[in-house]
């Protein structure tokens, strides 16, 4: 009996140790697994931590670039300031290959007064380097115009553009109290630099206040948003107008057919008024045809600086007379208000079919008391027309003819005041290539040819000769 009992606790205990074993080997097996578990749930945590990262990153990048977006906006919004630029380089190539100095030029028929300077190429406004590369223009354009705000617009110029727009206007500077142009600063000019503001009358009356472009001609110095059809500008853009003026100038538009430009200015290139009186400015537009506009300007005032000239004698009046009326000493003054200019333009743009535009441009002028002839002041006078032919072949290529006719009555518009035996009468032919290379990027390529009736004044090696050949490219970003 002894011995079943011991036998039984003995079976007993067995049965504990292997059931306390597979206890903790299944306490074991969970914890282990416990384990496991926490650990892929810290991983899947971190990854999804690193992705969260990530794009909290990326959306931080985007907030801040659409920040300053923002921002930009609102500056633009806030003030309506728009910068524009144009640069425009050229290269001319003079075919008749003048001398190196070709400024003198000997007297006699057919000829200009020995020691005339004749810069060459001749009758050329901006392009006048031969054979050389040339910064015709870098521009720097401002403006602000907001709805019922002042705005302003300023255009700074650099190259030979500003060269000869500043030389050719008076600022106020004087050498030995005679009135001389230029302000010194050859390379660059301020071309324009007004106050714009709209009165709210009717349509709206456009003011303009400062410095600003002539209405008058076809052709303008250049600008982003308009760089005419020919590489070089035509003999009456720089001969028969002015470049500039400063004042104060009106526009307003009666409907959608008829507005009108009016204004008071100093005159002709004259930062400073350069006399005692103003002149009126005004222009007159057409349209009532959708295909045609036509526009009218008219400028009448004193543009004369009060000075001496001396007398020229025509020997077809007075022969070898040296009294008198005829004596070449006499000393003569151009009163500076008795002498008036007066500018008529007439501009009129025909659209027929879309791809085709006809320009003509006729410029008649006048400028009482001024020159100097047989012991009395003339009137001297100057007349001209220049038509355009535009086509457009493709939204990339297009092509223009220009022609033109301008005759200088008494010499005083080229080669300053002077007598009737400087009259000379010139024409020119200019056709123009014109290809858009990409957006705002543009090649021109032109050959020219311009005419003397009358006077040898193109340089031809070291001879003097009636007519003159050019070949120019330029190469043109505006934006």
């Amino acid at each position: 009996m002894r011995g079943v009992t011991r036998l039984g606790w003995v079976m007993l205990t067995l049965l504990t140790v292997t059931a306390l074993s597979k206890t903790g080997r299944a306490a074991s097996d969970s914890a282990l697994e416990e384990r496991v578990k926490a650990l892929e749930q810290k991983l899947n945590q971190q990854q999804q931590g690193s992705a969260t990262d990530q794009k909290t990153v990326t959306d931080r990048i985007d907030a801040i670039e659409k920040e300053v977006k923002d921002n930009e906006k609102t500056l633009l919004d806030k003030t309506g300031i728009s910068v524009h630029s144009i640069i425009a380089m050229d290269y001319l190539y003079d075919i008749n290959a003048p001398s190196n100095n070709p400024t003198t030029a000997p007297g006699g028929p057919n000829q200009v007064p020995a020691g005339t300077s004749l810069p060459q190429p001749f009758l050329r406004s901006f392009e006048n380097e031969k054979n050389s590369f040339i910064l015709n223009l870098a521009n720097l354009h401002f403006e602000r115009a907001a709805d019922n705000l002042p705005g302003f617009v300023i255009d700074l110029d650099f190259g030979k553009t500003a060269d000869v727009v500043n030389n050719s206007t008076y600022f106020g500077r004087r050498d030995n109290g005679i009135p001389i142009t230029g302000n010194g600063t050859d390379f660059f000019d301020a071309r324009q630099f007004y106050i714009t503001y709209t009165a709210p009358v009717g349509s709206g009356i456009k003011l303009k206040v400062g410095r600003f472009v002539t209405l008058a001609g076809a052709e303008v110095i250049k600008s982003y948003n308009s760089f005419n059809y020919n590489v070089t500008n035509s003999i009456l853009f720089g001969f028969a107008i002015p470049f500039t003026h400063t004042g104060i100038l009106g526009s307003y538009a009666f409907s959608d057919q008829v507005s009108l430009d009016l204004g008071v200015v100093n005159g002709w290139d004259a930062v400073v008024d350069n006399n005692d009186g103003k002149s009126l400015h005004s222009g007159l537009t057409l349209a009532f045809d959708p295909h045609i506009t036509f526009y009218q300007t008219v400028t009448y005032g004193p543009e004369q600086t009060g000075r001496y000239v001396t007398n020229t004698v025509s020997t077809a009046t007075c022969g070898t007379s040296t009294t008198g009326p005829c004596d070449p000493t006499l000393q003569l003054y151009v009163h500076p208000g008795r002498s008036k200019r007066l500018l008529l333009t007439s501009l009129v743009t025909i659209k027929p079919i879309d791809p085709l535009t006809l320009i003509i441009d006729y410029d008649y002028g006048n400028d009482s008391d001024s020159v100097p002839l047989n012991g009395l002041l003339r009137t001297a006078q100057w007349q001209g027309a220049a038509g355009y032919v535009v086509y457009n072949f493709t939204d990339d290529l297009s092509a223009c003819l220009r022609a033109e006719v301008f005759d200088d009555m008494n010499g005083a518009r080229v080669f300053g005041p002077g007598g009737a035996e400087l009259h000379a009468t010139y024409t020119e032919v200019t056709p123009t290539i014109t290809y858009k290379i990409t957006d705002g990027l543009y090649w021109r390529n032109e050959y020219r040819h311009d005419e003397s009736d009358s006077k040898k004044v193109f340089a031809h090696q070291a001879a003097l000769v009636r007519g003159q050949d050019t070949i120019a490219t330029e190469l043109l970003y505006a934006f």
